[in-house]
């Protein structure tokens, strides 16, 4: 079961690079779902904003274990995906989660570690 996951969020495509943003869009999944079907990540959501005047536009959830999910941000498949996002895209980032029992874990500690001050 998942207890980590990466978002990695995106504003909208840069000016004239909009059929190049779709290319980039479709190695991306093609990317992802390798790393799905030989077991590295659990699973990958993508994404699409309806339009709302901020600026994010999209994203993509990646679910997995932490250290294969630490792994994967350092692989240079994938730093390539984010070096060609961030020429046909606007304000490409990656944040790390947590989530299903390591979220548990980190709402309990926080609790312990403040009940005093509550």
């Amino acid at each position: 079961m998942s207890n980590a996951a990466i978002f990695i969020g995106w504003n909208e495509a840069r000016v004239g690079r909009e059929r190049q943003s779709l290319k980039v869009f479709a190695e991306t999944i093609e990317y992802f779902a390798g790393l799905q079907g030989r077991g590295e990540i659990d699973g990958f959501e993508p994404f699409l904003l309806n339009p709302h005047g901020g600026d994010l536009g999209g994203f993509i959830i990646v679910r997995g274990d932490r250290d294969k999910l630490d792994r994967v941000k350092v692989d240079p498949a994938f730093e390539r995906i984010l070096a060609r996002a961030q020429t046909v895209v606007t304000r490409v980032g990656v944040v790390d989660a947590t989530t299903g029992e390591e979220l548990q874990r980190r709402f309990g500690g926080w609790l312990d570690n403040v009940s005093d001050l509550l």
